[in-house]
């Protein structure tokens, strides 16, 4: 049966990995666990996770509004696209 501290190690990688690092961050991170020590270099790691995140999301976000545009614009008469339900008459 696992130790509780083999437990904990695994639910604290998940915990990790649930917010979005990489298993290549994670496993860069973990001295720093185990000696229970915060270093500006693991400061500075995880705010460059979160600058990447807030990346991606901004990204997303900038696509979905490209989407919305597009939706917007097919449901527009003059988008020339027929109406499914106008077919179905």
């Amino acid at each position: 049966m696992p130790s509780e501290k083999a437990l904990d190690r695994v639910q604290l990688i998940q915990t990790l990995y649930a917010a979005g690092l990489s298993s290549r961050t994670i496993l860069d991170l973990l001295p720093c666990v185990d000696a229970k020590v915060n270093t500006p270099q693991s400061r500075a790691l995880l705010n460059a996770e979160r600058d990447r995140l807030t990346r991606q999301i901004d990204q997303l976000v900038q696509v979905r509004d490209r989407l919305d545009a597009v939706i917007s614009s097919s449901e527009s008469p003059a988008s020339g696209c027929a109406y499914a339900d106008a077919a179905l008459r």
